[in-house]
């Protein structure tokens, strides 16, 4: 288990905001802590616990050129995607599954997750198109918190790391809590206990770019 943050848009955060958003998910990756300003408009965090590739070259967020990535899970069959790569004219410095991903997206864009075999939520950023690409896996095994407002993107695995960025408070959601009382209604939903605060939901995608975010 690790734990994604992010944010795309204007008005970046400062510093000392990522720094307590990212000691809320602190608990699921305690084998490092990191995050990295891409540029003016986009910032990634991640905190890992090391599975695959325990080698600190491994660490997220993780980039190649203009793409950066931030990634929770597993890609079971990251070593098959990894030979077709390689075949291609790939070239590899890690042994994980996260340089495999972001090589896939680099080659087929976002039909990469049609290959993929696994439990995921991640973020790719192209520093070059200002693009953000975020996925969540099939079965939604792993979380992804969103939050849009004034044309910017707040992304975390846990609403709760989402707060520090912000500058204004949201209102607890209480028809989604009644719900999970009612009927353990979980993450599978759209909606959250937050209002303004929503899900990926299973299997789908989303682009933001331009202020615009579009699911799929």
């Amino acid at each position: 288990m690790c734990g994604i943050l992010g944010f795309v848009g204007d008005n970046l955060p400062s510093k000392d905001q990522i720094e307590k958003s990212l000691e809320k998910i602190s608990h699921r990756g305690p084998d490092n802590r990191e995050y990295k300003i891409i540029d003016r408009n986009c910032f990634l965090g991640h905190t890992r616990l090391s599975i695959i590739d325990l080698d600190i070259r491994s660490n997220q967020p993780f980039s190649i050129d203009n793409y950066h990535i931030s990634f929770n899970g597993e890609i079971f069959n990251f070593q098959d995607l990894k030979e077709q790569l390689e075949t291609i004219g790939y070239k590899f410095k890690t042994k994980s599954d996260t340089e495999v991903l972001l090589y896939s997206y680099i080659h087929w864009g976002d039909k990469c997750v049609e290959r993929l075999n696994g439990m995921w939520a991640f973020c790719i950023y192209d520093k070059n198109t200002k693009k953000a690409f975020l996925s969540r896996d099939r079965f939604g095994i792993k979380p992804l918190r969103y939050h849009l407002k004034n044309n910017c993107l707040y992304f975390s695995s846990e609403a709760k790391s989402i707060f520090p960025l912000l500058n204004y408070s949201l209102k607890p959601n209480i028809e989604k809590i009644i719900n999970f009382i009612k009927e353990s209604e979980g993450c599978f939903s759209a909606n959250t206990w937050f209002e303004e605060i929503h899900n990926l939901l299973p299997g789908h995608n989303a682009i933001f770019y331009n202020g615009q975010f579009k699911t799929f």
